[in-house]
């Protein structure tokens, strides 16, 4: 476990300096491999993992989006959102 958040923070740092469709297809496919790692992972590592795969999916929302949120944020906005629909 220690060796795929090493590897995560290796992978951070060189993300930044790669083009944003580089950047959303490596974070597509980190996804897929958090949620192998979830499915064969002991129970006592699961909620790390679904920590970093919460992480990831902020990240690529915010390159879908363009805007650089965080999760509070995506909250309050969707629930704005579904307000002003009634």
């Amino acid at each position: 476990m220690s060796q795929a958040i090493s590897e995560r923070e290796r992978m951070t740092s060189k993300r930044q300096d790669s083009s944003p469709f580089e950047r959303i297809t490596y974070l597509e496919l980190q996804l897929k491999s958090l949620d192998a790692a979830i499915i064969l992972a002991p129970v006592e590592s699961i909620a790390e993992l679904y920590r970093q795969r919460l992480e990831t999916l902020v990240e690529l929302q915010s390159l879908y989006y363009g805007k650089n949120i965080g999760f509070e944020a995506s909250r309050k906005d969707n629930g704005r959102r579904k307000r002003s629909r009634k």
